[in-house]
């Protein structure tokens, strides 16, 4: 079943205090979870950003709901007991069956409000920033490629560490980034700014440079995206190729911008 709503969680958390008395926080998590009937990937979920879990975040948020309403009280540190108004309201507001995640989705806890602005804000950063990109020449995103990836620590600087081509003859190679200062480790870039899908044989090529260049590593990245041919073909592959896409290009960089 879907994974309970803050407001779907508040009255079996007082209910099981009414039967126990007081508890933890974490013996509620546990039987919080098996009354829900959640599978072991549905209590570990995450939010998007990974900051926090999905179900213990709309837990600890029922448990404060329950202290503000004077429905519960918290004895000692991490530990939550029900109140008389909070016996008197299980008494009185019998368990309501919800049906299907309406309510989940009503009703969301303050964090989740806020991951969900972010995520929306963050959405909307990153096509701005990809149309950015696009707007601008081949050889100034081949640059930009080359810049982003010293960004994220690939070499120490790009006199040392990162070349970008500037002859139309590159073999199929845009860039090179050595992982080390004596350059015993190579990184090979490929930069594509399309719009087109990317297909398969712009991978192929890519794979024949990386053979011709004896390399083992290389990265593709595109302002557009790839075709699964595309990406089983790197996957297949003898060497190591990470794909990056327009979509994951434009989250990387509203990260280190």
């Amino acid at each position: 079943m879907p994974i309970p709503s803050t407001n779907a969680i508040k009255r079996p958390l007082l209910e099981r205090l009414s039967q126990v008395n007081q508890s933890t926080i974490a013996e509620l998590y546990a039987y919080l979870g098996n009354h829900f009937q959640l599978t072991p990937e549905e209590a570990a979920r995450l939010y998007d950003s990974g900051n926090d879990n999905i179900f213990k975040n709309r837990v600890r948020w029922a448990r404060q709901q329950a202290i503000g309403e004077g429905l519960a009280s918290s004895p000692g540190h991490g530990l939550l007991a029900i109140t008389a108004a909070g016996i008197a309201y299980v008494n009185n507001n019998p368990l309501e069956v919800q049906v299907e995640n309406e309510v989940e989705e009503i009703i969301a806890s303050p964090d989740e409000v806020i991951e969900n602005n972010y995520q929306t804000i963050q959405t909307a950063l990153n096509a701005e920033l990809l149309n950015t990109i696009k707007s601008q020449t081949w050889q100034f995103f081949e640059q930009l490629v080359i810049d982003l990836l010293l960004k994220m620590g690939y070499g120490s600087s790009r006199k040392e560490a990162g070349i970008a081509y500037q002859t139309g003859n590159d073999e199929g190679i845009d860039g090179i980034i050595n992982e080390d200062p004596l350059g015993l480790d190579i990184i090979y870039v490929q930069a594509k700014k399309w719009e087109d899908r990317v297909g398969r044989p712009p991978i192929q090529s890519f794979i024949g440079a990386l053979s011709t260049k004896r390399a083992s590593k290389g990265v593709f990245i595109t302002t557009s995206s790839f075709s699964d041919s595309a990406i089983t073909c790197a996957k297949d592959s003898d060497k190591k190729i990470v794909l990056i896409d327009g979509e994951k290009l434009a989250s990387v960089m509203s990260i280190l911008i």
